[in-house]
């Protein structure tokens, strides 16, 4: 369990000149101390960002008193904390500050010289950020990445400060994870929090600190280290959500609709290129349809229907706009939702046109967003929540289901790992689903850039990763694009 430590102004008491005494509140298990800081103030003169007006004629000292406060108070928890794996109670820090008085001063030369220890900054890092509304999973990260500094300043038997912040020290604490055979993208995302960290301590703080701390850099995941599905694959997956049942090798496969559902949503994302988060924020009105503009020699023809999802991605610092064109498989899931008569798994539907599809999907989705029952945003949600931990479960015993069992060998992103051979419906997750889009798309020769507009990325680099060559690939690429010795006029 967490702490709080935050500056309160006392407005329920006041001295004869109608000032208010001005407390630090520890906060740990629903129990409270109150830290006198030594000076009380007028309520105008504080401030809604929990500080004293910057007009006040003695803003300088009190924030000085302020800051080494909070210092203090905070070296003395997290000492605490280091020698017995938990917060002191508001008691027992009570008992600790009282039977200091040395370190009630803490080396204010010090501190006035900037030389704080990296743990309390790092508390002070998390609570500024918790302030700023970061995401919660964010805020976890960071929380993380101090439990792991924790651990790496007891194994170490060092208490790290910021004069001891250079590249050095970054490689170190790299190293101490890699130890702890820990994934290289879990690491990159600790060191990631640790240069956040230390460019907040110099931009924020305004501390000098030893630049070379940036070059560190943490190894990636071998180029495709990870699982598809051929396009073999997709087509069983296809077939095995929209018919009821299907032959492979003369045994007939019948899925429930538990098994339907997974496998549409696995289907949708191989389709889309979405990722999870973003298909269960999915919702109706992000179906756009329009018309294709047509030529003057065409002008005859009712115009074609373009059928796209139209949505910003999720979990992405910049707002990033996807537009991804929908056919045939796509088309018929979310009929199956916004059109009550509809049923991809009868096979009479296999005939229909895809043009036609297009037209009832117009006509339904109309009918289904101005539905007046309809009350708030999750109303218009296309699928039903099912949570990633229960997909990931489900959808390798779906694909078990259909013979996914191809070998696969894997080497893991962690120190020193060797190759693993799995059976690879045991490798498929939410993830699959947007590799395999992007892998198939890139195989057809959709263009990078174009690519990039429908799945979100922002750097065309991480599409290369993508690209899986093999002997027939590269074999085929130039039996199509090249032919040597072919005579021209």
């Amino acid at each position: 369990m967490d702490f709080n430590l935050y500056f309160y102004l006392r407005t329920d008491k006041k001295n004869k000149l109608g000032e208010h005494p001005l407390n630090l509140f520890y906060v740990f298990k629903r129990k409270v101390l109150k830290i006198p800081v030594g000076f009380s103030l007028l309520k105008n003169d504080w401030g809604e960002n929990q500080l004293p007006s910057i007009s006040h004629k003695d803003f300088k000292n009190m924030m000085r008193k302020m800051d080494l406060l909070e210092r203090r108070v905070r070296k003395t928890i997290n000492e605490y904390q280091l020698s017995y794996g938990d917060y002191p109670t508001t008691i027992k820090l009570k008992e600790l500050l009282n039977d200091n008085p040395i370190r009630q001063q803490i080396d204010e030369t010090q501190q006035e010289d900037g030389d704080y220890e990296i743990l309390s900054l790092f508390d002070e890092f998390i609570e500024l950020s918790n302030k700023k509304d970061r995401r919660q999973s964010t805020i976890t990260v960071y929380k993380t990445t101090r439990g792991h500094w924790v651990e790496f300043e007891k194994s170490t038997k060092t208490k790290y400060c910021v004069s001891n912040v250079n590249f050095k020290l970054m490689e170190d604490f790299s190293v101490y994870l890699k130890n702890k055979n820990m994934m290289f993208s879990s690491v990159g995302k600790h060191i990631k929090t640790l240069k956040t960290l230390f460019n907040f301590m110099t931009e924020y703080k305004k501390l000098k600190i030893d630049y070379s701390f940036k070059k560190i850099k943490v190894e990636r995941e071998e180029e495709n280290n990870f699982v598809t599905l051929s396009e073999e694959e997709f087509q069983i997956l296809r077939h095995s959500v929209s018919y009821s049942e299907y032959e492979i090798d003369k045994e007939r496969i019948s899925l429930n609709e538990r098994e339907i559902l997974i496998g549409r949503l696995l289907l949708f994302m191989c389709s889309t290129g979405m990722s999870y988060v973003d298909l269960m924020n999915l919702r109706s009105y992000h179906i756009q349809i329009d018309k294709k503009e047509l030529s003057k020699r065409n002008s005859h023809k009712e115009p074609e229907l373009m059928v796209y999802l139209k949505y910003d991605r999720q979990k992405v610092k910049k707002k990033t706009e996807c537009i991804v064109p929908l056919h045939r498989h796509t088309l018929e899931i979310l009929l199956s939702i916004v059109r009550p008569h509809y049923n991809p798994i009868t096979m009479v539907n296999m005939n229909i046109p895809e043009n036609t599809l297009k037209k009832w999907l117009d006509e339904n989705l109309k009918t289904f967003n101005t539905d007046p029952t309809k009350r708030n945003e999750n109303d218009y949600r296309l699928f039903p929540k099912v949570t990633n931990s229960d997909f990931n479960i489900e959808i390798k015993l779906l694909c078990e289901k259909l013979e996914f069992n191809e070998l696969v060998s894997i080497t893991e992103k962690r120190k020193d790992s060797v190759k693993k051979v799995y059976r690879k419906y045991e490798c498929i997750s939410s993830h699959t689903g947007r590799r395999t889009y992007v892998t198939l798309c890139l195989k057809m020769g959709i263009r990078p850039d174009i690519l990039m507009k429908s799945t979100g990325h922002l750097k065309i680099d991480t599409l290369k990763r993508y690209n899986k060559y093999t002997t027939t690939s590269i074999h085929e690429e130039f039996e199509n694009k090249v032919v040597f010795g072919r005579k021209t006029n």
